[in-house]
């Protein structure tokens, strides 16, 4: 083979090899070219997937620091719901209490029902006479009992002393509460309409009157039916409770009257203590050194001659008390100073009476 021929053999290997080596060198040029486009978005996958982690941490946080809030506010409502819990049990136990207490209350009053029955049917027995003249009537309400006798059988008018009758009538009664001990008594003093009119006797007013007759009636119950004074009670009404119409004589007859309430047991009063005594203010000691100073001539004088005028001054007239009189401490024969009764007011004495005035109705 020539040399030229050759040459140009050799020549086109190179070109050949050359040509190979340049498309490799671009085929990996290619590859790098790819391999950074790749790299750059790997790099932004990187970085986006760093920034939905970093949001995601904070979005975790978020939630961990609501969860950690709701789950106080649950230990609060717990809390909450462990005292709702606990006053529902207190007032379920409070209730029940009250169930119990309200039972016992029914029972209680039932009990008063019942004796007041008892009682009544007992007074209409021992009282059936009176009953039946219509001078006594009994009723009964809700354990209460009331006794209405009438002033005919047991006052003259006007006037405030028991007769042999009306006696009788309040020891029937006193005898019918022996079962009944605890059970307090009012005794309640009425009148008819017509008013006193410069009245000659112990009483001025319809108000004095029948207070004056419930107190004799209340003393009689303790002095004579043995009644303990702390059942007792005596309240004068004058002319104000009517039962009748005072406009005839038969309906002022009527309201002429006193009444015997025998109160259910629960309202029974009881003596308050006594205060205790307030301690005296300490004085300071004077000196031993101090002298008193003498009283002078004139001041004993002044003193002397007061004294005497006060005694020569003239007594005025005592005031009547009210009508009502509670007689529900025992009388002063007792000895306890803390259940002395007080002393009542006397009454002074009116002036004589006009013949011409009318007769008392009370």
């Amino acid at each position: 083979m020539p040399k030229q021929a050759w040459n140009i053999f050799l020549g086109f290997l190179a070109i050949l090899a050359i040509g190979g080596l340049g498309f490799k060198v671009y085929q990996q040029q290619l590859l790098l070219d790819k391999a950074k486009v790749d790299l750059s978005a790997e790099q932004q996958k990187s970085e986006q997937a760093k920034t939905n982690g970093a949001a995601s941490v904070n979005d975790l946080r978020t939630k961990n620091a609501t969860l950690e809030k709701n789950l106080h506010e649950t230990m609060k409502m717990v809390e909450g719901l462990e005292s709702q819990k606990t006053a529902l049990e207190q007032a379920k136990a409070t209730l029940e209490n009250a169930n119990n207490s309200l039972s016992t209350e029914i029972t209680r009053l039932r009990q008063q029902i019942q004796e007041a029955d008892a009682l009544k049917t007992k007074l209409e027995t021992d009282l059936k006479s009176q009953l039946q003249s219509k001078d006594v009537t009994i009723s009964q309400l809700e354990g209460k009992l009331s006794v209405d006798i009438l002033n005919r059988v047991l006052f003259d008018l006007g006037k405030a002393e028991l007769k042999a009758e009306g006696k009788q009538i309040l020891s029937d009664v006193a005898t019918a509460l022996q079962d009944l001990p605890n059970r307090p008594i009012h005794v309640i003093g009425h009148t008819d309409n017509i008013p006193f009119k410069g009245g000659t006797g112990r009483f001025r007013s319809n108000w004095e009157l029948s207070a004056g007759r419930a107190v004799a009636a209340v003393q009689y119950l303790q002095a004579e039916a043995g009644i303990d004074p702390l059942r007792l009670a005596a309240v004068g009404h004058s002319e104000y409770h009517p039962i009748a119409n005072n406009d005839t004589e038969a309906g002022r007859a009527q309201n002429r009257r006193i009444t015997l309430v025998i109160m259910p047991e629960e309202l029974k009063v009881e003596e308050p203590p006594a205060p205790d005594p307030e301690p005296e203010p300490e004085t300071e000691a004077k000196p031993e050194t101090e002298a008193k100073p003498a009283d002078s001539d004139a001041e004993k004088t002044s003193s002397t001659d007061t004294d005497k005028e006060a005694a020569k001054a003239p007594t005025p007239p005592s005031t009547p008390e009210p009508a009502a009189v509670s007689t529900n401490t025992p009388l002063p024969t007792r000895s306890s100073a803390t259940n002395a009764a007080p002393e009542l007011p006397r009454i002074p004495q009116p002036r004589a009476r006009p013949e011409s005035a009318p007769q008392p109705k009370g």
